[in-house]
């Protein structure tokens, strides 16, 4: 089973027979063996009565019609990887196939013509880089089917025809291709991939893995049945909401069908053509869920080690990295996690192409108190502790902690070490996020977050985040209210249309909506464009006396000596577009000290929120 065989001088090999009872042996070790019954099973070893012994570093051409079983011994999977300087090529080793693995020639004929079109060099060397090469690493056996032979059990035995076809024919390119984060890998890098898989076949009522162990493999059903549990492990904190729940099983399916109140149901039931476990391939996490079968089944598995292999040779890591951001952002987005509710789908994906992915150790510190703030953070698995001190540190406590490979250290032991004073703030569970304020402001952390157990994070660069919102005000106004909910500010409020339509209205009941006309009066002032001297008289002097005279019919209430100032300006024609800037951030002060922080203990406030998917408690 692999991706076009690269042929090097063929040794002899040996052919000879292998008695019947020897292969039926050796096919209880393939994933037929729970396939059919044993009758049956010596029937299809009966198919294959060719033994190929293959010595040591011999390599094995396997042809388009050919199926292999190895018996005895290993096979090693390598692809050449050409250096374009010195147009040498070295060996890049992808896995090994061991006794009870099928092996099978992937690419057809056209696959060939079709890559042998190719002209240019560069082209050229790709192919190389992505063609196979099998050889032995110790004295094996395999047995080759005969493929009249084969025809004739199929046809007498056509239930069977689709669980063999399933594990002999070329189909793995195409269960491997409806993986979202392998969707874009090149189909001819697709092919090495499939290359590294393995059959397995499990019987019914069989558990595939226990949710809280740790994973090291992707399965795709091909034959049978699978049902995904969630909440049997005792270990799993109880009382988490929807939300958390459905991230964590996010991580082992593609999707949430269910949502039962029982944490310990069936939450799907998975069929041919559907796959689970895909992100143990990327993140050292445990089990989220657990597998179990309902009837014999028939998988093709990736293992963690292998599919690490084929990123290294490939080099598709950053595109896999970034179909797994993007599946994580959309799931984020579509339970209403705030940071992400309301954003068009373009800046959705702009921000999966921003996020880093991070794996935090239990008691790894994430941020110190006092650190200077860049990244904000969302907790996609895990828990974390929020702390803070009353504590003064020292130059050595305010270092940072480093953050290498993507992996964040730092103990926790060196900072409840240095003193006692440590006040619990809280715990904070998947779709939980914090560290936001380091994207709108200067100040340095306010606490100390530290992981409460092993957790993956999300991180969004205070740079990353400016060039993703800063330009599209509505965008960002939203965003941030989402955000910071209760802790937004009036500016934030001001610059989203229906916010600040809804702080309008609330101001006109009670009877203070001057300040705002006002306000809005001096932004509409600062950039309108007069035609002459007269004009901008004119306007000027229309806002003072309606706003800001002593008789002004809607007066604010800005200083004396400001008053008394921009009267001077208008009768000496001391005229500008920023004139009336001063007052202008005086009456925000008005507003924001005043009828905002009335505001925010309103009905109407936490009515806004509401049309935003967001309580306000």
């Amino acid at each position: 089973m692999g991706g076009s065989c690269s042929v090097q001088k063929i040794l002899p090999l040996k052919h000879s027979s292998v008695p019947l009872g020897e292969r039926v042996k050796y096919f209880q070790h393939t994933p037929f063996f729970l396939m059919m019954s044993d009758t049956k099973l010596n029937e299809l070893a009966s198919c294959f009565p060719r033994a190929l012994k293959v010595g040591p570093d011999q390599p094995v051409e396997v042809g388009n019609d050919d199926i292999f079983v190895i018996a005895t011994g290993e096979l090693k999977l390598s692809t050449s990887i050409p250096n374009e300087c010195t147009k040498l090529e070295s060996s890049g080793y992808l896995c090994r196939k061991r006794p009870g693995d099928i092996v099978t020639k992937m690419s057809t004929q056209n696959d060939v013509k079709r890559k042998s079109s190719l002209g240019t060099s560069q082209k050229l060397q790709a192919m190389m880089a992505e063609e196979l090469t099998i050889v032995a690493c110790s004295p094996t056996i395999l047995l080759g089917v005969n493929q009249e032979k084969l025809q004739a059990f199929l046809q007498r035995n056509p239930l069977l025809s689709s669980p063999i076809k399933a594990i002999t024919d070329t189909m793995i390119f195409d269960n491997l291709s409806k993986i979202p984060f392998l969707r874009d890998v090149k189909e001819s890098q697709m092919s090495v991939l499939a290359a590294m898989c393995r059959y397995e076949a499990i019987d019914g009522d069989m558990t595939v893995f226990e949710e809280g162990t740790f994973g090291s493999k992707l399965y795709i059903i091909l034959v049978g049945e699978v049902s995904v549990h969630a909440g049997s492990d005792p270990s799993t904190p109880t009382g988490k909401s929807r939300k958390a729940r459905a991230l964590r099983r996010s991580l082992e399916l593609q999707s949430d069908p269910h949502d039962e109140n029982n944490e310990a149901t069936c939450v799907a039931k998975l069929g041919r053509g559907d796959y689970f476990g895909e992100t143990s391939l990327l993140v050292n996490i445990p089990r989220t869920m657990t597998a179990k079968t309902k009837q014999r089944s028939l998988f093709l598995t990736v293992d963690k080690v292998d599919f690490e292999n084929f990123l290294k040779v490939c080099s598709v890591k950053e595109t896999v990295d970034r179909m797994m951001k993007n599946r994580m952002i959309q799931m984020l987005s579509s339970l209403g996690i705030p940071f992400f509710v309301g954003l068009p789908t373009e800046k959705l994906s702009s921000i999966s192409n921003s996020v880093e992915i991070h794996e935090v150790d239990k008691g790894s510190v994430i941020f110190r108190e006092g650190d200077v703030g860049d990244c904000f953070y969302i907790i996609f698995y895990g828990e974390v502790s929020i702390e803070t001190t009353n504590l003064i540190h020292d130059n050595a406590r305010s270092q940072r902690g480093d953050i290498t490979d993507g992996v964040i250290n730092d103990t926790a032991e060196e900072i409840t070490a240095c003193g006692p004073s440590v006040i619990d703030l809280g715990h904070y569970g998947p779709g939980k996020y914090f560290g936001e304020m380091a994207l709108i402001s200067e100040s340095p952390r306010s606490a100390t977050v530290i992981a409460r157990e092993k957790t993956v994070l999300l991180s969004i660069e205070k740079q990353s985040f400016r060039d993703l919102f800063f330009s599209d005000e509505s965008v960002l106004a939203e965003f941030l209210l989402r955000l910071l909910q209760e802790r937004a500010e009036l500016k934030h409020l001001l610059a989203h249309s229906k916010g600040a339509a809804v702080f309008r209205g609330y101001l006109k009941e009670t009877l203070a909506d001057e300040n705002l006309e006002f306000w809005e009066k001096c932004n509409w002032f600062r950039d309108s464009k007069f035609e002459s001297v007269q004009e901008l008289r004119e306007a000027a002097m229309k806002v003072f006396q309606v706003y800001c005279d002593e008789k002004a019919e809607k007066q604010v209430n800005i200083s004396h000596d400001l008053r008394v100032s921009l009267k001077d300006r208008l009768d000496n024609t001391n005229l500008s577009l920023d004139m009336f800037v001063e007052a202008q951030l005086e009456i925000y002060k008005v507003m924001e000290r005043d009828n905002y922080a009335r505001f925010k203990g309103s009905p109407a406030f936490k009515s806004f929120f509401e049309q935003l998917g967001i309580v306000i408690r």
